[in-house]
């Protein structure tokens, strides 16, 4: 399949100094949502050997996975597809192999160093769906006493963020990316336990390291690492992985965070993230290609960039909202798929 680059828009302001930098690292999204997923799927468990609720039932927990998870992502990469072929950016023969790879979630596999043709993003979720797997058997991990988990779940996390420069595999999966599941395993311990380091009590200086810590994640350029030795490189992922771990800290035990990130217009995006995280490239590709080509308004690149970043955050929230509340808000009701069968057999026996 030959390999091709339809994002003008995204790799069109290479060089951009600061602006470029900060673009670059949106990639970070994803780790940033592995860290959440280990929180959320961990806490039921960690939650039965912690707290003594009752236990999971792993049957639910799978069917619930994918009749929550799996609608949405095929509705998307269908609708994608024909939107793909429409345009003429592939033809039937070229996408329909990467599209069926994508929906059993095994084109890192088969197309490795390659991103998905349908939708880049997906080779995440494929990654999503090793965790969901194996998440249950992570999570006996709660079952050991305080200190020997938490040692535990620490060690993961520094070890597998030592060796990803040191090790790297041809074809990403859930080893790469263990140490950010790990983060949330760990939060959800400190949470259970309510384990309030001395620091959080403090709003100054944890609005400080809060302000410290996500601009470390989201300014601080990588590219500047890549030639140094094994030690800065090791050095630089502990210290990534510290300040996510800290940022996520503070979010979840400082009344100043809590509140902050508990305001309206931040958790209706928050419940909307799926959707967004599922359309947002193609809409940043399809309108973003579209406006450089056509809407040049300004000679100043940051006006430029300003006003097209406000066109696509306009245009992802608009159609990412109209795909939450038609598509993926009704799966999110527990056993809806058990109602449309119901529904289904009522409609045809009545026939």
């Amino acid at each position: 399949m030959a390999d091709r680059n339809h994002n003008t828009y995204l790799y069109g302001s290479q060089g951009k100094n600061i602006i470029s930098n900060i673009l670059s690292r949106g990639h970070l999204g994803v780790e940033l949502f592995f860290v959440i997923s280990g929180f959320i799927l961990s806490y039921p468990f960690a939650a039965h050997y912690i707290n003594k609720t009752p236990i999971p039932d792993i049957r639910q927990y799978f069917i619930r996975r994918l009749t929550r998870i799996e609608p949405p992502y095929v509705i998307s990469m269908l609708v994608l597809f024909i939107a793909l072929i429409v345009m003429h950016s592939y033809t039937v023969n070229e996408l329909t192999p990467s599209l069926f790879a994508s929906l059993l979630y095994v084109h890192n596999i088969f197309y490795p160093g390659l991103l998905p043709y349908v939708n880049s993003v997906a080779w995440s979720l494929e990654i999503e769906i090793q965790f969901y797997i194996i998440a249950p058997v992570l999570a006996q991990v709660f079952a050991f006493s305080t200190y020997q988990r938490r040692l535990l779940i620490i060690s993961t996390i520094l070890i597998f963020s030592m060796i990803q420069d040191v090790i790297k595999s041809p074809i990403p999966n859930i080893a790469n990316y263990i140490q950010y599941f790990g983060i949330g395993f760990l939060l959800s311990d400190l949470r259970l336990t309510n384990t309030r380091l001395r620091f959080v009590s403090n709003n100054a200086l944890s609005i400080f390291t809060g302000i410290a810590s996500f601009c470390f994640i989201w300014m601080l350029d990588p590219r500047g690492v890549e030639n140094g030795s094994i030690f800065i490189k090791i050095g630089y992922q502990i210290f990534l992985i510290a300040s996510i771990f800290v940022f996520y800290y503070l979010v979840l035990f400082n009344n100043f965070w809590k509140r902050l990130f508990s305001t309206k217009i931040i958790t209706v995006i928050g419940g909307m993230c799926y959707s967004i995280y599922l359309l947002h490239n193609a809409i940043i590709i399809m309108i973003g290609n579209l406006l450089v080509r056509k809407l040049n308004i300004s000679d100043s690149y940051p006006v430029e960039f300003a006003i097209h970043t406000a066109i696509l955050m306009i245009s992802i929230l608009v159609i990412s909202t109209l795909y939450f509340k038609f598509i993926e808000q009704p799966c999110m009701k527990k056993d809806w798929h058990l109602h449309l069968l119901k529904n289904m057999k009522l409609y045809f026996n009545s026939r």
